[in-house]
């Protein structure tokens, strides 16, 4: 047996003026800098000191080293470990951290041995004692002073969540509370907890040795093909987490972290090789409160490091590689949205690779330094874990290992996207990257994505680590409560690691400079707004905006003068770069080709629906029931959108509402799937109407430009539906076949209830089509919705070539001039069908509220949803008993959460199923004109 170790002194050293001193508590984290004043020394035996701040760390102090010219403080930590900080007595309390170094294992003679340190007289090498080995570490202070000025450069602020649980994050917090699991024997484990003055600790025996990795997974039902997040779970599983978590925590280990400290810093936990497997994020959790990893972040700490992390240029590069063995195309939404992500942040310095052989790999990786490796495995994202030594990347080479990874230099953070990848972060680690993120078991799409998306997000947007960690766990946590996306991702590392982006230019003065240098036709200039949409604009587009934000408070826009103060858009600019364009995308074909895959995501034509949940695969039908019964009621999508993704959310957030309208309806609820690019809003009423029996009665649920197709429908039924038709030969062709389609069939569109439609069209959509199209996608991630891939590329096509949206018939159908919308309101009848308008107009202060101000005033002109104006929503062709509607204004009204927000979802029942629905009022005529946003005037 070991003999018992004397217990250490605690760690102090001076500075080399004698003016001001490092100490710390044997064991602590947390190192405390005092002044030394000269009136206040006492006899030789003591010295009265002042404290003026101290350092949180992530690990232990066992001894403290201050270089003789007193500009680096070593901290020795266990296992032969050491940081480097730089000295700043005008900012105790943040020196920055420059580098991190390790004795390999092999040369550790006794982990328990403490880690003492010197510098040398002329302060260019360490020397780090530890038992009976001695080593010395050069230092090279070029580099340091880089990684200095690295760690103090600028960054920019947090974007704000869009949702109200991500309110702004605070500043890297100061404090840490770490959590160490220890095993001395093999049921034997100590467990510490650490945080500022707070100590805990307790030493737990295991009723049995630890279950391997795999029956502990298996138990919990991770490994199964559809994985339940705990709110979720199967009995047997949920019985054996608890039966877990009492065999694996003490009992007092929950309690008292709920109670060192009020603030509730974020989570460091430590493990060794030995304690390292269990699920801690899934364990950490009481009763039926949000689990530890969600409501504070909690990061894995290193277990030792004996590489140095790099100081890597700002300029270096990322990669994102998509492990497909399907061979289909075209490439997945995750991975193209994260490549479109830190495209955006970085410029053209992201690649994207889809199933790469190992030699490419390695070839791409050892040409240029890497800061950001992203690996995503969607092919098939649910496999059961693959647990071996490498990731194979094709049958006949080699595995890849996390060695591979390193060269020329280490990443400063690696995302290991596929399950069983957690084995690789030791390792990485160790070699000095900062950051790893690893995922330990199969998940479902949904929860992938909503983690995967917002930790690059938070981190693009100046996130610390451990704060990028909790936004995402609580992404997945709230939007797919039955997923344990939250849990299955591991963040490892350094939780205050931060990425550093390369300086841009600062949104004042340099902003005009920077997109006088895209070349138009080529380049796209990317304005990333603070709280808001990237922009990704033509350059001309650009000078625009920003000659009309010099100009703003000065000049009337439209029927109004501007509400915004000159240089607004530049007090919020966040950030502007140049995004090269692709060559490949300069053609029309490119464009044309593009068009037809947005279309082919929602060209299903008409789907039966269930109330249980959306169908997969879809369930076409070739012709609509009987006419006998109700009315069919038909939901129908709108621009760049399909029916799941925006009726969705009324089977997953409100299950109860589906049931009643599938009850009223006698079960006879459709979707229709139709193309909205390509194709106009009279396509797919043709569409529609050519699957519909004779005689059959429909109420129509829209939303946004799918109100034109039951407009389209209304429409032909009237009389003088035939005269007098707009000169376009095809426009003419077109409306006669639905007018004699809606006749012969004998339809009738019993009810319409629209929701956010363009029905005077949209002067953003036909006028600056790449500023619509960002504003667009921004409104779709708002509502925490997937973005497609295609549309990601359309945004940078369109704005590269500054695409005429009369080329696009179903963008050039919302143009206020156009002949569809002459048509619509070119009738001197009035239709029997009723009209019910959902209308909304995005204010207060939630998020976005400013943005909407700034688009109102630079390209609306007025009221809107972010994507529509609140004025345009309430016209259509003339009904007999006039038409109602209901106006929802507040800071979570946006264009895709109308069937999120409780109130609106309950306006549309109310619409679908009452003859007097409450809350709405006739449409006033101004606003029926399009010349009020009120709705009543």
């Amino acid at each position: 047996m070991k003999a018992p170790r004397a217990q250490a002194a605690a760690p102090l050293a001076w500075g080399p003026d004698g003016r001001w001193l490092a100490h710390a508590l044997a064991g602590a984290s947390v190192v405390s800098i005092s002044r030394v004043d000269a009136q206040t020394q006492g006899p030789s035996s003591s010295v009265y000191v002042h404290p003026v701040g101290h350092l949180t760390l992530a690990e232990p102090v066992q001894s403290l080293a201050v270089s003789p010219d007193g500009l680096w403080l070593a901290v020795g930590h266990p296992q032969a470990s050491t940081s480097l900080y730089a000295v700043d007595l005008d900012a105790v309390g943040s020196w920055p951290l420059v580098s991190r170094a390790a004795l390999p294992p092999d040369d550790v003679d006794d982990p328990d041995d403490l880690t003492q340190l010197a510098f040398s007289p002329a302060g260019d090498t360490l020397v780090l004692a530890s038992g009976r080995r001695v080593h010395w570490l050069r230092l090279d202070v070029a580099a340091l002073q880089a990684a200095l000025a690295a760690a103090q450069a600028p960054v920019p602020s947090a974007e704000t969540q869009a949702q109200a649980n991500a309110d702004s994050p605070a500043e890297p917090a100061a404090a840490l509370a770490v959590l160490s699991v220890e095993a001395h024997e093999p049921q034997r484990w100590s467990f510490r907890l650490q945080s500022g003055a707070f100590n805990w600790a307790q030493e737990l025996r295991l009723a049995s040795a630890p279950l391997p990795p795999e029956l502990l997974r298996a138990l919990l039902g991770l490994d199964e093909r559809r994985v339940p997040g705990p709110r979720g779970m199967a009995p047997r599983a949920a019985q054996a987490l608890v039966a877990l978590q009492k065999e694996l925590l003490p009992p007092r280990l929950l309690p008292s972290l709920a109670a060192e400290t009020g603030a509730a810093p974020p989570l460091g936990l430590r493990t060794d090789e030995h304690t390292r497997h269990p699920p801690w994020e899934l364990l950490l959790r009481d009763g039926d409160n949000p689990p530890l990893a969600v409501q504070r972040g909690l990061v894995r700490l290193a277990m030792q490091q004996t590489g140095t992390s790099p100081v890597l240029p700002a300029d270096a590069e990322a990669l994102v590689i998509h492990l497909d063995d399907t061979g289909q195309a075209p490439p997945d939404p995750l991975a193209a949205t994260l490549h479109h992500r830190l495209s955006l942040a970085f410029g053209a310095r992201v690649t994207l690779l889809r199933q790469p052989t190992r030699d490419g790999l390695l070839k791409l990786l050892g040409d240029a330094e890497h800061r950001l490796v992203y690996f995503i495995d969607r092919s098939d994202a649910l496999r059961p874990p693959q647990r071996k030594p490498g990731l194979p990347l094709s049958p006949d080479s080699e595995p890849l290992r996390p060695r591979d990874l390193l060269r020329p230099l280490p990443p400063e953070l690696v995302f290991l996207g596929w399950p069983g990848s957690s084995d690789w972060a030791p390792e990485l680690l160790r070699a000095g990257v900062r950051a790893v993120v690893t995922l330990d078991w199969g998940l479902d799409p949904e929860g992938a994505w909503a983690f995967s998306d917002e930790f690059t997000r938070a981190l693009a947007a100046g996130f610390t680590l451990v704060d990028a960690a909790r936004q995402a766990r609580q992404s997945a946590y709230t939007r797919h409560p039955e997923s344990s996306a939250w849990a299955a991702y591991q963040v490892h590392g350094d939780p205050l690691y931060r990425l550093q982006r390369e300086p841009v230019p600062a949104p004042a003065a340099d902003a005009d400079a920077t997109t006088a240098l895209a070349t138009p036709g080529e380049d796209v200039v990317v304005m990333t707004l603070k709280d808001g949409p990237d922009l990704v604009l033509h350059p001309q587009t650009a000078q625009d905006l920003m000659a009309a934000d010099d100009a703003a408070g000065r000049e009337p826009r439209g029927t109004r003068e501007s509400t915004l103060a000159p240089g607004f858009l530049r007090n919020v600019l966040q950030s502007l770069n140049v995004l090269r364009g692709d060559p490949e995308t300069k053609g029309r074909r490119a464009l044309e080709e593009l068009v037809q895959r947005v279309d082919a995501r929602s060209a299903k034509g008409l789907l039966a629906l269930s109330p249980e949940a959306w169908p997969d695969p879809p369930r076409p039908v070739s012709s609509t029931p009987d006419s006998a019964g109700p009315p069919l009621l038909v939901l129908v999508h709108g621009l760049l959108s399909s029916g799941e993704q925006t009726f969705g959310a009324l089977w997953s957030q409100h299950p109860e509402v589906v049931a009643q309208l599938f009850r009223h309806h006698g079960e006879r609820v459709y979707a229709l799937e139709h193309p909205t690019l390509g194709q106009d809003p009279l396509d797919a009423a043709l569409q529609l109407a050519r699957v519909c029996a004779p005689g059959t009665r429909l109420t129509l649920l829209t939303h946004s430009s799918g109100g034109l197709v039951a407009e389209c429908l209304v429409r032909a039924a009237l009389d003088d539906a035939g005269q007098p038709l707009p000169s376009l030969p095809r426009f003419r062709q077109r409306s006669a076949e639905l007018v004699n389609l809606v006749r012969s069939r004998r339809l009738q569109v019993q009810r319409v209830v629209r929701v956010a439609c363009p029905a005077r069209g949209s002067l953003l959509a036909s006028g600056r089509l790449d500023a619509f199209l960002s504003v667009l996608k921004w409104s779709l991630e708002l509502s925490q919705a997937v973005v497609p891939t295609e549309l990601l590329e359309l945004v940078q096509v369109v704005a590269q070539q500054r695409t005429d949206p009369a080329t696009l018939p179903g963008l050039a159908a919302l143009a206020p001039d156009n002949p569809l919308l002459q048509w619509l309101y070119g009738s001197a009848g009035s239709a029997r069908s009723e009209l019910r308008v959902v209308a909304g107009d995005l204010e207060g202060d939630g998020v976005g509220s400013w943005a909407k101000t700034l688009l109102a005033d630079a390209f609306y002109n007025g009221d809107n949803d972010l994507v529509v104006q609140t004025h345009a929503m309430y016209g259509g062709v003339p009904r007999e008993g006039g038409s109602l509607f209901l106006l929802d204004q507040g800071p979570q009204v946006t264009h895709f959460n109308y069937f999120r927000n409780p109130r609106t979802v309950q306006a549309v029942v109310d619409a679908l199923l009452q003859d007097r629905p409450a809350g709405f009022a006739p449409v006033g005529p101004l606003s029926w004109a399009g010349e009020s946003a009120s709705g009543l005037r």
